[in-house]
């Protein structure tokens, strides 16, 4: 048995079988404040547009952002989440006013998923609604989602995109002080900013203290999929996004074979359909943003 995330059973229950909780009156509005006080001293006006800090090559903002992030969000679940439960990597998550979608997804691997789970804790520092790109989520998709994610790994789930987006999506508006923690199996996306502000959320992984943690990046010459060991955050700090990080000693290939695909009998067999008012709501949304419909 998986070690469990929350000391509270009715949390843990709804994360295993949701794949996402959200949390109520967690972050207080003079956090909120200090957080965003914080994001605005510490981002360069370059960089404000950008859509997460760990797009941007600044490794001494990078490690800012995750020092802080990574300790403030820490003492904020303490006393909510189970002490074998750390803090990883934290990042600011930025949707900048007209930008693009935020495609269906599910997080990269940092733990060995058949044996243990890593969440993000996700919070929008303004209340997020359908005009300031809102996240979407696709309840139990944790239970699908069977691959090992990484850097150039094939997302089998695309193909699949317009089923999961119409037939079984869900839209969460997170206010203000709600706080989203989720599996990071669960696939998830949004679509965009039509404001013209930029809605600005924080982002920290949390993984199981004193287990190993890893990265994974497929190299294309080998067409062999690389796992290395993470001691710590240091390399994913360095690396530039997209490319495999500084550094870091090969720890296994794995065959591209071996990566388990998502088949349309497990959607149907694990994942709940929307009513048929929100598949027609959810595909005109589909069909208004994305040019795959």
């Amino acid at each position: 048995m998986m070690q469990p995330i929350f000391k509270n059973k009715e949390f843990e229950n709804n994360l295993d079988k949701y794949g996402y909780v959200i949390l109520n009156k967690i972050l207080s509005e003079s956090k909120i404040d200090e957080i965003n006080q914080f994001y605005q001293a510490e981002t360069p006006n370059n960089a404000k547009q950008i859509f997460t800090t760990f797009f941007t090559d600044d490794y001494q903002y990078k490690t800012k952002v995750n020092q802080y992030l990574t300790k403030t969000v820490g003492n904020i679940v303490k006393p909510i989440f189970d002490e074998n439960f750390i803090p990883f990597f934290g990042n600011f998550m930025v949707k900048p006013p007209f930008n693009e979608n935020l495609l269906l997804h599910a997080d990269w691997s940092y733990v060995d998923e058949l044996n243990d789970r890593a969440i993000n804790v996700w919070a929008p520092l303004v209340s997020t609604s359908p005009k300031n790109g809102r996240i979407w989520v696709i309840p139990k998709s944790h239970k699908i989602v069977n691959s090992i994610r990484g850097v150039n790994l094939p997302r089998d789930f695309y193909k699949n995109e317009v089923l999961l987006q119409t037939k079984y999506a869900k839209p969460l508006n997170i206010k203000k002080g709600q706080v989203l923690v989720y599996n990071a199996r669960l696939l998830h996306f949004s679509y965009p900013n039509t404001t013209s502000i930029p809605r600005v959320a924080l982002s920290v992984f949390f993984v199981p203290k004193n287990r190993s943690k890893y990265f994974y990046f497929l190299n294309s010459k080998t067409t062999k999929v690389e796992e290395y060991k993470l001691v710590n955050t240091e390399p994913l700090l360095k690396m530039k996004f997209g490319e495999k990080p500084p550094n870091l000693e090969l720890n296994k290939e794995i065959p591209l074979n071996e990566i388990m695909p998502i088949s349309k009998t497990d959607i149907h067999k694990y994942l709940k359909p929307v009513s048929y008012f929100n598949f027609l709501l959810n595909s005109y949304l589909y069909r208004k943003y994305t040019s795959n419909f």
